[in-house]
């Protein structure tokens, strides 16, 4: 069979078309990313006004909760300055009862003495060793305190000397210790008296080391025509 020859029919392009069609790609690119920009743009925009609105009302909603906490301090300071008032008054006022406690107490012990130097018993004339106290306020430091008395007669001043003696036990020996005696008005040498009515002494000791004390004996002498000796033990633990 005789062959049937086929012809191809080739086109040339055409420049212009082809111009266009690279244009609008070109265009169409553009666009998308112009478009990309814009909404990446948007979608940034938004995130910063959502973030920043977010911040804000942090910001606000930390100042509230500032403002909230420095009221709670504010109240349990006041709360706990109240508590502090109230536990020092509370303690003032009981010092100041245990002071006045302590005050009417001292006083009728002086009202009672003063009553006895004015108006003693029958028994009771003369030069007294009236009262003896002791009280610690160290290690091994004492603190005492001494009065003498003239009973019923009080015409005349009285004088003399007053000694005062520890007397005790040191590593198993009896021992005697002298005490240093003071009176308020400094004029006057130790241990001396001269009064009408009564007259206080006071002074401190410190024991020597491995001194054990037992009594306190107090000696008074007055002197004169009328003089008289008087001598008192007080137990060291109940003076």
């Amino acid at each position: 069979m005789p062959s049937k020859s086929s012809s191809v029919v080739i086109k040339q392009a055409d420049p212009h078309r082809r111009k266009i069609l690279l244009g609008l790609s070109v265009l169409l690119i553009l666009v998308a990313i112009g478009l990309a920009f814009f909404l990446g743009y948007r979608y940034g925009f938004y995130e910063f006004e959502r973030l920043t609105t977010e911040n804000r009302a942090l910001i606000e909603e930390k100042a509230v909760r500032n403002k909230e906490l420095e009221q709670t301090n504010l109240r349990l300071s006041v709360a706990k300055h109240g508590s502090e008032v109230t536990r020092i008054a509370a303690e003032e006022v009981r010092l100041a009862n245990k002071n006045l406690r302590e005050e009417m107490l001292e006083l009728e012990e002086l009202l009672s003495f003063y009553r006895g130097v004015m108006s003693p018993d029958k028994n009771k004339r003369g030069l007294q060793v009236e009262r003896f106290n002791l009280e610690q306020v160290g290690d091994k430091r004492f603190r005492y305190k001494l009065i003498l008395a003239q009973i019923a007669d009080h015409r005349r001043y009285i004088e003399g000397k007053v000694h005062l003696q520890l007397i005790g036990e040191k590593n198993g020996e009896k021992a005697n210790l002298a005490l240093y005696l003071r009176v308020k008005d400094e004029d006057k040498k130790q241990g001396r008296f001269r009064f009408r009515y009564f007259q206080k002494f006071s002074g401190e000791v410190s024991l020597p080391l491995e001194f054990e004390p037992g009594l306190i004996r107090v000696t008074a002498k007055s002197k004169g025509r009328h003089a008289v000796k008087v001598s008192r033990d007080f137990p060291w633990g109940s003076s």
